[in-house]
């Protein structure tokens, strides 16, 4: 039974007209209603279900089930989780479920279920309810029409009264209508879910929770007046949230709904903890707290508007850190950076800037030049002696005594027409050439140790003979599901075979392609060969990713080089996977993102990778057409030990979650990192636990392979 009984009726229609009026009510409700056998079999559906998943009850040559109404998820999730839950305790009152509708897409649903006991010993029913939770309002104003009509039904047949009680039952909202004198007429036996009392005739401003700033019965009032109140959220005792909305009934009262919104107020207040978390990473260097990378460039382009280009730029690289963290241990290593950033910011100014470009490297900023000559050449290099004498004085980590030493180098704007990019790149000559002088020094920029120049043009000369005569190859190293380890794609590395050089990686010489105008013509022959291995893979589920450059995608021959690809491999757009490092959000250009968007098109997927090192973004991920976030390595190598390193990974696998993407870690090496991907909801995972990066001839007789 639904709870109390309305007041009786004095002439009440008969019984023919009432019954005709609730199936009216029944096939026409704006919720989709069905009785089924615990089998799946549907018994009865009104046309609501049936419209939503265009199927039909008389269908010729089988019977209806359940399961041909839903997505295949959403059938294994009723079958493994609802159906027991509904069979042994007798009801499952609220349960996320897609149906499936007649044009493929899925419609989100809200379902509870009731099991209906037979007579004699007819097995059960199972009795259920769906509530289309797209339209959440408009079920409200729905829900309220159906409870006007179910008021009028209830003075009829006890069949009726009983199908009536089994619908209101079956909401888990709480649902009183009250008199125009506000005594409580009816309470749904989810109004007592809060442990709420309202027996007929209670005054219903009494009994129902106050809000401390009154906004229940002021919505209680408006529509008790005739209006119609929006619905309003307010904290009543012990700590809980209610969602309230009360609509004017005809003939006087008010009927009132309200949920327990706890839960999900809770929920979004930890999901914006997060983002603020996730926002702050995209600025900040974890570990330290120092401004990364972007948050240096920002910073370093400020300086240069406000001073006119003068300002000094520095780039440190600590001498004998890995030493100390190969003695002591990564604890150790890690408490050294962070006694290192403290160092640094005691022996700067306010408006210098500091950072941790990543490992044991960081840049300066001295700002505030010009006013006393500071960025001279002499005040840049008193600074920076002050800097190696402090970094240089011994540290206590956990006990253990360790000494490191600092190498600078340094460059002055001096007022040029100058960005961020190559001062950086001056300073970071003049490190490698204070590290070549012996380390623990600092050595200012000059133009001759441009020399360094030539070195890369000899690289990319040979690079340019190399994509010529076949010198470069690709190795592949697997990407596995966390919960299976199933392998499900590969990603291409490219690998040059150089004479009198050996095999070299990415980093020897894909900058020098950048530079040099080669990357279109690397990027494409990787490509082209990605594309081909991974048609001749036996396995046809398995994707191939492929690293674009940043400049590829300026470059508007990347289409036709994707096209070839795919048209002469014969490869399906759907298994080929583009990755992006994060530079390239840093221009967010039209170009890119037209090529991009048409590249989507082809069927082809983005994934993001690299995410968190420096340049990620909240926005980025929502205006980028991203599949794929690929979690940096250097978040995991940690995260067993440190709490806030998982932390982040939990955080963007629940925010790759919200954002319908792929979760992908980086790096795996050990166990412990895996099962640790798999508590935070990681997705998928890449590292030497699962194979190295090997040849295409390797993976080919692996699957060759008996057994």
């Amino acid at each position: 039974m639904i709870g109390a009984a309305p007041p009786a009726v004095s002439a009440p229609p008969s019984a023919t007209d009432h019954r005709d009026d609730l199936e009216a009510f029944y096939e026409a409700a704006p919720c989709g209603y069905l009785t089924m056998r615990r089998d799946g079999l549907v018994l009865g559906a009104n046309r609501t279900l049936l419209d939503w998943t265009g199927s039909r009850l008389d269908a010729p040559g089988r019977g209806l089930c359940f399961r041909d109404m839903l997505t295949a998820a959403s059938w294994v999730v009723f079958s493994m989780k609802c159906l027991p839950v509904a069979t042994l305790h007798g009801r499952v009152k609220e349960i996320a479920l897609e149906v499936r509708r007649s044009d493929g897409t899925a419609l989100p649903v809200l379902a509870s279920f009731q099991r209906v006991e037979q007579p004699g010993d007819r097995p059960p029913l199972l009795r259920g309810i769906l509530f289309d939770a797209t339209e959440r309002r408009l079920y409200e104003r729905e829900l309220l029409d159906a409870r006007k009509a179910a008021d009028q039904a209830r003075a009829t047949a006890e069949r009726s009264r009983a199908r009536l009680s089994s619908i209101l039952e079956s909401t888990t909202d709480g649902v009183l209508l009250v008199e125009p004198g506000w005594q409580v007429a009816y309470a749904n036996p989810s109004a007592a879910g809060l442990g709420m009392v309202f027996a007929p005739g209670t005054d219903m401003r009494a009994a129902f929770p106050r809000d401390p700033d009154g906004l229940f019965l002021d919505a209680f009032a408006q529509a008790m007046g005739g209006g119609s109140p929006e619905p309003v959220q307010g904290l009543v005792g012990g700590g809980i949230w209610l969602w309230v909305k009360a609509y004017p009934a005809p003939g006087g009262g008010i009927t009132v709904f309200f949920r327990d919104v706890t839960r999900d107020r809770l929920a979004d207040e930890e999901r914006l903890r997060a983002a603020e978390r996730i926002r702050h990473l995209a600025t900040h260097d974890p570990l330290t707290g120092l401004a990364n990378r972007v948050r240096f460039a920002e910073r370093l382009r400020d300086a240069l508007a406000a001073t006119g280009g003068r300002v000094a730029v520095m780039c440190l690289d600590l001498d004998r850190f890995k030493q100390v963290n190969d003695r002591l241990g990564h604890p150790a290593g890690d408490a050294l950076l962070q006694a290192v950033a403290g160092r640094l910011r005691a022996e700067l100014r306010a408006e210098d800037t500091v950072a941790r470009f990543g490992g044991d490297e960081f840049g300066i900023v001295l700002a505030s030049a010009g006013r006393s000559g500071g960025d001279s050449e002499a005040n840049a290099e008193a600074v920076a002696a002050r800097l190696v004498s402090a970094l240089s004085a011994p540290y206590t980590l956990g006990g253990e005594r360790a000494e490191i030493g600092t190498s600078i180098g340094i460059t002055l704007a001096a007022g040029r027409d100058t960005t961020p990019d190559v001062l950086l790149g001056e300073a970071d000559v003049a490190l490698y050439c204070a590290k070549r002088a012996g380390r623990g020094r600092h050595a200012v920029f000059e133009p001759a140790m441009a020399a360094e120049q030539r070195i890369k043009l000899e690289v990319g000369e040979a690079l340019r003979t190399a994509l010529a005569e076949g010198e470069l190859l690709l190795h592949y190293q697997p990407v596995v599901d966390v919960a299976t380890r199933a392998v499900r794609g590969y990603e291409a590395l490219v690998r040059w075979e150089r004479p009198g050089h050996g095999l070299l990686l990415p980093a020897a010489f894909v900058p020098v392609a950048e530079e040099t105008a080669q990357i279109s013509q690397l990027g494409a022959f990787a490509l082209r060969r990605a594309c081909r291995d991974a048609a001749a893979w036996p396995d046809r589920s398995l994707r191939v990713a492929v690293n674009l450059s940043p400049l590829q995608l300026r470059d508007p021959a990347l289409m036709d080089a994707v096209a070839d690809a795919l048209r002469e491999s014969g490869l399906a757009p759907s298994r080929l996977e583009l990755e992006i490092t994060e530079g390239v959000l840093l221009e967010r250009t039209e170009p890119v993102l037209g090529a991009m968007h048409r590249l989507r098109a082809m069927g082809v997927a983005f994934a993001m990778d690299d995410f968190g090192t420096g340049y990620s973004s909240l926005a980025c991920l929502r205006s980028f057409p991203f599949d794929r976030v690929k979690i940096d390595r250097d978040f995991l190598q940690e995260a067993e030990t440190r709490e806030g390193d998982a932390a982040i990974i939990e955080a963007v696998a629940a925010l790759c979650r919200r954002l319908g993407m792929t979760c992908t870690a980086e790096g795996v090496e050990t166990e412990g990192q895996l099962r640790l991907l798999a508590r935070a909801g990681c997705t998928e995972a890449q590292g030497y636990l699962f194979g190295r990066p090997a040849p295409q001839s390797q993976l080919l007789a692996a699957a060759m392979a008996p057994g």
